[in-house]
């Protein structure tokens, strides 16, 4: 396992494991308080060998969304900042 702090404060932890059929990759996207959270994507994503994505999953502030559920919110939230700049 490996923790990386980024810039904006929060954190990625790479997870690598064996299931029963392939060597598996994962990314969790933390924000500073240890919560599952991304603004720009999923928080988690699984990965199978090949590279391709197994499995995403989207978080903000440790709360589940489904993925359209999570964009019509992060667009809300981007149409309203730009509203609030005019």
């Amino acid at each position: 396992m490996k923790r990386v702090k980024l810039k904006n404060g929060c954190y990625k932890k790479i997870c690598y494991y064996d299931d029963a059929e392939t060597k598996i990759q994962s990314k969790y996207h933390y924000n500073s308080k240890c919560k599952l959270h991304r603004l720009d994507g999923p928080a988690m994503i699984w990965y199978h060998r090949s590279g391709e994505i197994r499995t995403e999953r989207y978080f903000i502030n440790d709360e589940y969304y489904s993925k359209e559920d999570f964009y019509k919110i992060i667009n809300i939230n981007r149409n309203l900042k730009l509203l609030n700049k005019k």
